[in-house]
C-alpha cells in the first residue's frame, strides 16, 4: 500500500457534495486532488444518480456527467 488513505463516500455525504460547500465537498475535492482514494461501488452511484435526478432535478444526462466526473478522479 502506497500510503494513501482509502475511502468510501456514502450516498448521502456525495449528494451532499454536489450542492454545497461544507464538509462532504471539501471530502471530495480531497479525493479530486489524489489526497485520498476514493472506493465506490456500482449500487452507490446508482442510488446517487437516482437522488440527483429526483431532489436536485438533474437529468439522466446531467446525473451521467457528474458520475463520469466522481470516477475521473485520480488514481494513486
Amino acid at each position: 500500500m502506497n500510503g494513501i488513505p482509502r475511502v468510501v463516500f456514502d450516498t448521502n455525504i456525495l449528494f451532499s457534495a454536489v450542492g454545497w460547500l461544507g464538509n462532504p465537498h471539501q471530502c471530495a475535492q480531497a479525493a479530486r486532488q489524489g489526497k485520498c482514494l476514493s472506493v465506490t461501488c456500482e449500487p452507490i452511484l446508482a442510488e446517487l444518480a437516482e437522488k440527483l435526478q429526483i431532489k436536485r432535478g438533474f437529468d439522466a444526462g446531467k446525473a451521467a456527467e457528474f458520475l463520469a466526473l466522481l470516477q475521473s478522479a485520480p488514481k494513486p
